[in-house]
């Protein structure tokens, strides 16, 4: 039972750290290598069959001290900050460890018993598994397909978010207005921007929700409607996958400091590569997004992960080949001129790289969830949307 486990765990702890430590400023190092290492040692610990056994019969308690653990490290967090700021960078690189440790705690229980169900499988849904072909070019160029096949849909459940995250950016347009609230009212302002940013981030996940849930039933939803639990429970899985984000952000200040000579085009796709890799090999967990946008009763990365595992290596290729393009559009971007007030130009290339987005979400949406809807694993935990 643990040389497997042991040994993927050890690989992925490994790579992780190599990670932490190439492309984490100087500062955070010690931060950032602590979470990643705390938060394995945690998984570990659970493989080991009488804390497992513990876990198991006791999951509300395990629960309960996960939550604790995280709660009490978030309040930890700013009170450091207010009440020790001479000491923040040190204090604060041991407050948030309680978060990685309570949040790793708290999703045990559910990744356990997925496990367990796993082990208890009868041989022929491992066959079938086994039998099922999956060309993942010929899947992915198909969820490209679906863009024209299903128009009249997607206009109706896609259409509406994607309108609004092109429009919001027109609120900025008159700075004029901007200024004196800036002025006056900085607080209000910092709020109001932080709201947009927040809307225009659940946009495309709010889109990503409906459609993958009209591609489990067939059913369309009304126009604005805004599956709640769902967003927050993608909202706060995202939160806590802030490690991947700070390798990707992290890279580019790297390459820089490393490629002083090389131009600023080499260094941005340098950067690109990093961040398309990043993405590949992480979008395995974006399963679990797929059990919360369905409401599945299991949404463990257990049983997440082994939908993935389900088609093998090749889904990686598939996602490759999904998220290629946006990121060589990205870079495209990059090298456009900028201008220094907002042209016609400008808006033009925005609106463009906001349909692309979108397409791209929809695109990965509709492999992810074909993936998931037909892969045995999710026989005991199917969607109840």
């Amino acid at each position: 039972m643990l040389k497997n486990s042991y040994v993927r765990m050890g690989l992925l702890l490994a790579l992780a750290l190599v990670a932490a430590s190439i492309f984490t400023p100087p500062e955070q190092k010690i931060s950032v290598v602590s979470a990643v290492a705390l938060m394995f040692a945690a998984i570990f610990a659970a493989q080991w069959p009488p804390i497992t056994s513990l876990i198991l019969r006791r999951p509300q308690q395990t629960l309960a001290v996960g939550i604790g653990l995280t709660v009490v490290g978030l309040l930890a967090i700013p009170a450091v900050v207010l009440w020790f700021p001479e000491r923040e960078k040190l204090l604060a690189t041991g407050a948030h460890l309680p978060v990685v440790l309570g949040v790793t705690i708290a999703v045990l229980p559910r990744s356990l018993k997925a496990t367990a169900r796993f082990k208890a499988a009868t041989p022929d849904q491992a066959e079938v598994a086994a039998r099922q072909p999956f060309r993942p070019a010929g899947e992915a160029a198909d969820a490209l397909g679906m863009l024209s096949r299903e128009r009249a849909a997607l206009v109706r459940i896609v259409g509406p978010w994607t309108m609004l995250f092109c429009l919001l950016p027109l609120a900025f347009v008159d700075m004029t207005f901007w200024k004196p609230v800036i002025e006056k009212h900085l607080a209000f302002a910092a709020l109001s921007l932080l709201g947009v940013l927040l809307l225009m981030l659940s946009l495309p996940l709010v889109a990503a929700i409906q459609w993958a849930r009209h591609l489990a039933t067939g059913r369309t939803p009304r126009p604005f409607d805004v599956p709640f639990g769902a967003l927050w429970g993608v909202f706060w899985r995202l939160f806590f996958t802030g490690a991947i984000l700070r390798v990707i952000d992290a890279a580019s200040p790297w390459l820089k400091d490393h490629l002083p000579s090389a131009a600023p085009w080499v260094v941005d796709g340098l950067s690109g590569l990093v961040t398309l890799l990043v993405l590949v090999l992480a979008s395995p967990f974006a399963m679990v997004f797929v059990a919360v946008a369905l409401a599945a009763k299991d949404k463990s990365i257990t049983t997440a992960m082994q939908a993935a595992r389900s088609v093998g290596r090749r889904f990686y290729l598939g996602m490759l080949l999904i998220l290629a393009p946006i990121i060589v559009l990205s870079w495209l971007e990059d090298l456009a001129p900028k201008a220094s007030d907002l042209s016609v130009a400008q808006w033009a290339i925005y609106f463009g790289w906001a349909l692309a987005l979108f397409a791209t979400v929809i695109v990965a949406t509709t492999y992810l969830t074909r993936i998931y809807l037909r892969s045995p694993a999710n026989l005991a935990a199917s969607p109840s949307v």
